[in-house]
């Protein structure tokens, strides 16, 4: 099996999760914990999905691309941990907790804008990789 099929099984688990999780929150005793576990689970899957279609990627301009929506989503992961954990756990300062969420979603529409998104200065080419395991594997 490849990269690919491997993340796409995640992808899987993780929009199972996001589902049950916000069928589960839209009545119920705990509301906001499943609400805030199932966006934290549909903000993983979107960030496995990018990370599926760059690693299967045949041409620069859909991995250039797919990189700049995986540093947005990658942003959204945190923000979604982090309103998770505030909800699970409470008593978190409120300043801070907003400051940083605006803060990383700054990053997320920096990452969109940039021309290789912001895990790259530049992305020229891409190299391909035969492995054993999971057979052939692009590389930025």
């Amino acid at each position: 099996m490849s990269v690919a099929a491997y993340l796409g099984i995640i992808c899987g688990v993780c929009v199972f999760a996001a589902l049950n999780h916000l069928v589960v929150g839209a009545s119920g005793e705990r509301r906001r914990v499943h609400r805030g576990m199932g966006t934290f689970a549909a903000a993983c899957s979107v960030y496995v999905v990018c990370s599926a279609a760059i690693l299967s990627a045949e041409d620069l301009g859909p991995a250039i691309a797919w990189s700049r929506v995986q540093g947005a989503a990658a942003a959204l992961v945190v923000i979604a941990g982090i309103h998770f954990a505030q909800v699970t756990l409470g008593g978190w300062n409120r300043a801070l907790q907003t400051s940083v969420m605006l803060g990383l979603a700054v990053l997320g529409v920096a990452s969109l804008l940039m021309p290789a998104g912001i895990f790259f200065g530049e992305i020229t080419a891409l190299r391909y990789e035969q492995n054993a395991l999971f057979g052939r594997v692009t590389h930025m």
